[in-house]
């Protein structure tokens, strides 16, 4: 039997209104759970998530509604199933978080985006104990990037 182009889009066209409810319902949510409060985050907190998540496919999530969905999920999953969600803070560059939980790896990640890779030698990582912790080192990353350019104007 062949689907006809308004059936297909009927079907998306639900999908779509479900993924809207749902995408609302977590915006909106009173719960407080360190998955919501991750998410919300990310969504509202104006921060590109490209910067703050560390896996670029992952964060382009956040441009689709049904990503935005997905992504929820994802977060959801690592804190209540699996555990591979990390909240890392490096001693040289901006906090991210990774969907891991081995140190080896985010370490080897950290420096493989670093353009002064000679210098961080001795590069140490912070994982965060809550969302809350990870969100004020955040914030402080970035007033610290605002304060810089701020004084010294564009390099």
């Amino acid at each position: 039997m062949k689907i006809t182009s308004t059936e297909i889009l009927q079907k998306f066209d639900l999908e779509y209104q479900r993924d809207r409810e749902r995408l609302n319902d977590l915006l909106t949510s009173e719960d407080d759970t360190q998955s919501l409060l991750l998410f919300r985050w990310i969504m509202q907190s104006g921060y590109n998530p490209y910067g703050i998540i560390s896996n670029d496919e992952i964060g382009h999530m956040t441009q689709t509604l049904s990503g935005c969905v997905s992504l929820y999920s994802l977060i959801n999953h690592a804190y209540i199933d699996d555990g591979e969600i990390s909240l890392i803070v490096p001693s040289w560059g901006s906090p991210k978080i990774f969907f891991t939980d081995d140190d080896e790896y985010i370490l080897q990640e950290i420096k493989d985006y670093s353009i002064v890779d000679l210098m961080i030698r001795d590069l140490t990582v912070y994982r965060c104990g809550t969302v809350s912790e990870f969100i004020i080192a955040y914030e402080d990353y970035e007033k610290r990037i605002a304060d810089m350019w701020e004084e010294h104007g564009e390099l």
